[in-house]
Formats: structure tokens, C-alpha cells, sequence
């Protein structure tokens, strides 16, 4: 129980990280293109505190399966709002994708260094080996294109206002969509998600050699 409880405290570390980071980049991106609702509503910020949703964060720890505030924008206050939506849904992913080649980065940094392997060297390299997995699986994961992901809202932007209208049923269901793909992987024995993430964690660490 106690080896269970260290190893989620552990994870805790870089899940709080890669998601505040993926809402400020929403809101950073918003902002930038001219839509001021995510500083009225105090989402420019790097505080963990703004961007959890407590029963998203619950779901986690107990499933594994959660998520965070949703970044509300107002795509009229951009020039052209189906490309400014674009960017602010991709914002999030690219950021995680950043973070994981920090990660990366830092471990060949601290590899290069050949520090002694003590606790706090060994306990720093498993957090960035963690942070590289996990942030690489979570832009995989916000990439799928089903609302209210940011795949789903990148996808909309692409389709003529007909088609958005046809799928506005999977805002309601997209949920639903994605806990059943993730339960069909659990009953088969296999990470959809993991299956994509793997060659990408694997080229980085090939690009960086760690």
C-alpha cells in the first residue's frame, strides 16, 4: 500500500505540471491572438490551483482518466476565428510535446554531467524519464479527434459550418467515445494511446541519445 501510495505521489509530480502547462498555453495563445477572456477569468496563470478540476483530478488517481479546466475563449475577438480556434486547441498539445523534449534534454544534461547516482540524482532522472512518457501519451491522447479534445476542436475548424453542425451530438457523447475506447484497450490488454506514444518517446530518445 505504502509502494503504491510513493509511486502516485510520484506520478502526481509531472501530471500537475503537463496539465498547467497545456491551459496556460491555451489561454497564453488566446490571449495573444486578441481574446482577453482567459485573463478576466484567471487562466494566465502557472498556478496548478487555476486550471484543476477537482473531480477530473479525483478521476486520476483513482482511474487514471481525468482532465482539467476547459480554457473558455471567445473566437470572435479574433481575426479570423476558425484559424485562431486552430491554434489555441494546438497550443495545449504542442506544449506537452515541449515539455517531453525538455525532459529529454535535461536527462542527457545530467547523463553528460555522470553524476553520482545517489537518491536525489536517480529520483530527479526517473521524474524526467516519467515527465517525457507521460507528457508525450497526453498530446497523443488531446490529439484525438473527438470534441471536446483538442483534436476534436481542431477538426471542426476544418469542416463547413454544415458538417460542425452535424457533429455537435459529440460534444455530449465525446466523453462517453473516449471511455469506451479506453475500456476496450483495458479488456484486450492494450494502450491505444501507448501504441502511438511509444515510437515518438522511442525517436526522441533516439534524436537526444538517453
Amino acid at each position: 500500500m505504502i509502494f503504491n501510495l510513493y509511486n502516485l505521489l510520484f506520478s502526481l509530480i509531472p501530471v500537475i505540471i503537463a496539465i498547467t502547462v497545456h491551459e496556460y498555453f491555451h489561454a497564453f495563445t488566446a490571449v495573444r491572438l486578441g481574446d482577453y477572456t482567459p485573463v478576466y477569468e484567471g487562466r494566465l496563470s502557472l498556478n496548478p490551483l487555476r486550471h484543476i478540476d477537482l473531480v477530473g483530478f479525483l478521476m486520476f488517481i483513482f482511474t487514471r482518466f481525468g482532465w482539467a479546466k476547459p480554457v473558455r475563449v471567445n473566437p470572435s475577438n479574433f481575426r479570423n476565428p476558425r484559424a485562431g480556434m486552430r491554434l489555441v486547441a494546438l497550443a495545449g498539445p504542442l506544449s506537452n510535446f515541449g515539455l517531453a523534449i525538455i525532459s529529454a534534454l535535461l536527462i542527457k544534461l545530467l547523463l553528460i554531467l555522470n553524476l553520482p547516482m545517489n537518491s536525489p540524482v536517480s529520483f530527479v532522472i526517473r521524474l524526467l524519464y516519467l515527465s517525457l512518457i507521460l507528457n508525450v501519451t497526453f498530446a497523443i491522447f488531446n490529439l484525438m479527434p473527438v470534441p471536446p479534445l483538442d483534436g476534436g476542436q481542431i477538426l471542426i475548424t476544418f469542416l463547413p459550418p454544415q458538417q460542425v453542425y452535424r457533429l455537435t451530438w459529440l460534444y455530449r457523447y465525446g466523453i462517453f467515445i473516449l471511455m469506451g475506447i479506453l475500456l476496450i484497450g483495458y479488456i484486450a490488454g492494450f494502450n491505444i494511446f501507448w501504441l502511438i506514444a511509444e515510437p515518438i518517446i522511442n525517436f526522441i530518445r533516439f534524436l537526444i541519445r538517453i
